[in-house]
């Protein structure tokens, strides 16, 4: 992904980094996104300390995900696979989707983790009949 973004925007600089470890300065940013990636990571509060750590104070975190577990998550469980068979070229690649889908936590459970984490709760929508879910994070 990163040689297909330097492709698309040879004037920006990409780095390729750890989220449990990032390469940046203590309040070196103003904003940062992670958008359905929080659930593949083991320590999911380090890396939500990590968030916390290089953004500057007041600054704003973009979260997306999967959100609630409810009949339109339950469908997805039962279509991913045929979607995957049809579609994708490296079908291993997306064989822990349902699971990590299923074992991450409900977005207001998520707000409480970010919110021991030093964030406060700006905005919350939801999409897709509230199987997706977005959180706007303020740091403090």
């Amino acid at each position: 992904m990163l040689d297909k973004a330097k492709l698309k925007n040879p004037d920006k600089k990409f780095i390729l980094g750890d989220i449990l470890n990032m390469p940046f300065q203590n309040e070196e940013f103003d904003c940062a996104t992670i958008a359905f990636g929080l659930r593949n990571i083991e320590n999911r509060t380090l890396a939500i300390s990590e968030i916390h750590r290089i953004l500057k104070k007041g600054g704003l975190l973009l979260h997306l995900d999967f959100g609630k577990h409810n009949l339109i998550s339950k469908i997805f469980n039962i279509t991913t696979p045929f979607c995957i068979k049809i579609f994708a070229k490296n079908k291993s690649s997306y064989e822990y989707l349902i699971k990590s889908k299923n074992d991450y936590p409900e977005p207001d459970e998520l707000i409480n983790e970010f919110q021991n984490s030093g964030f406060k709760l700006i905005n919350k929508k939801y999409y897709l009949f509230n199987a997706v879910s977005s959180q706007i994070f303020q740091k403090i």
